[in-house]
């Protein structure tokens, strides 16, 4: 095995004519190092300098050269202003990209796979794969561990779609490079130094007695038993299309929303108003509630009750003025707006509709209705 050794010898060449003596620095793992001197004197004391430099700091400082020590030096003038030492800043760098070297879509199977395993909602489950599949698009090699707070927000603010929209996808990511905190896939969460956006407060959209009556008396069936769902009882429309006739009860006077069917994973129960209850009688059945192809009977039935639909529907229909837009999530606005002014019970209705406070409630629909068209709405039942 070879090892570390130093000697000085007489040179003579043509090319060095001033070179008088050499210095031989043999390393352990076989190289030589070569340095000529005009003098005798000049060679030994290189040999001194380089015998107490490996005593010193060991064999592998001898190894380093020239370029070495500038780049050196000059990083240590650059961080003298900061404190922090050289050999910190290289352990950082390794923290921070050493151990982490897995791509966005690596990390995005991996956290959409451990979801599914702690049983997320469906829903919830749809809405990460449709983000990770466009976060991952737009950095398809890129390693989780690389991107900045300033790529996540250009990425964000970049996608055209409204604040609610946004801050929707800002927490998905968050929860994304949440998950790669934990698992050591990513040093920080760039994500936290994202501003959410401010999301101005709109005026919730609802029917009138008359809108609601009108498209109750055209619907038929399960378009009709969907309507007073939502406007009698505020059952969220997703919510809906997951129930069947088992789970309404008019003999127990009210609607079981298990929480596997409600949106925010919550067992409730739901009372069946007595209006609510001479809508569903004659449609009560067995199985689902809503039968195949819904949506397009939904979709018709509004339009034939005088409404121009949000969406695709709404630009196919736009060149018919007198079609009046569909508010957005409308009998379920309106049940509470109308809820609220009847029955003056802001906790009850809070449960009703399946929230966690009353906060929504006051900001959202008080004063929106007068108690006399309140009990208008609530005494519409079938002729």
């Amino acid at each position: 095995m070879a090892r570390f050794h130093i000697s000085v010898k007489p040179y003579r060449s043509d090319e060095r004519p001033n070179a008088k003596w050499v210095l031989n620095v043999w390393h352990p793992d076989g190289k030589r190092e070569r340095r000529f001197f005009a003098t005798k004197d000049e060679a030994l004391a290189e040999q001194t300098a380089k015998e107490v430099e490996a005593e010193n700091f060991g064999l592998r400082a001898l190894q380093i050269d020239d370029r070495l020590r500038l780049e050196a030096l000059d990083a240590k003038e650059k961080l003298a202003p900061y404190g922090v030492s050289l050999t910190a800043v290289v352990a950082e760098f390794i923290r921070r990209r050493g151990s982490a070297t897995v791509t966005v879509d690596q990390v995005a199977e991996k956290f959409l796979a451990s979801r599914s395993k702690l049983e997320r909602s469906e829903k919830h489950l749809d809405s990460l794969r449709r983000l990770c599949n466009r976060f991952g698009k737009s950095f398809p090699t890129q390693r989780l561990a690389d991107l900045t707070s300033d790529q996540i927000e250009g990425w964000l603010h970049d996608l055209g779609l409204g604040p609610v929209t946004v801050n929707t996808y800002r927490s998905l990511l968050n929860s994304l490079f949440e998950f790669g905190v934990r698992k050591n896939l990513c040093p920080e969460n760039p994500v936290k130094a994202v501003e959410r956006m401010t999301v101005k407060a709109e005026e919730v959209g609802i029917l009138t007695s008359a809108q609601l009556w009108n498209l109750l008396e055209i619907s038929r069936d399960d378009v009709r038993a969907t309507v007073a769902l939502g406007a009698f009882a505020g059952i969220r429309p997703e919510e809906i299309a997951r129930l069947t006739w088992a789970e309404v009860s008019l003999e127990k006077g009210h609607v079981t929303i298990t929480a596997a069917k409600s949106k925010t994973a919550q067992h409730r129960y739901v009372k069946i108003l007595p209006c609510l209850e001479e809508w569903l009688r004659p449609l009560i059945g067995s199985g689902s509630i809503q039968g195949d192809n819904f949506r397009r009977r939904y979709d018709e039935t509004r339009r034939l009750a005088g409404f121009a639909l949000r969406g695709n529907q709404r630009r196919r229909h736009d060149e018919d003025e007198s079609l009046v837009p569909w508010p957005h999530d409308a009998l379920r606005h309106s049940f509470a707006s109308y809820h609220l002014a009847k029955f003056q019970n802001a906790p009850a209705l809070a449960l009703e509709l399946g929230h966690q406070s009353n906060a929504l409630i006051f900001s959202n629909y008080r004063r929106r209705v007068t108690e006399v068209e309140a009990t208008e709405y609530f005494n519409l039942v079938p002729q």
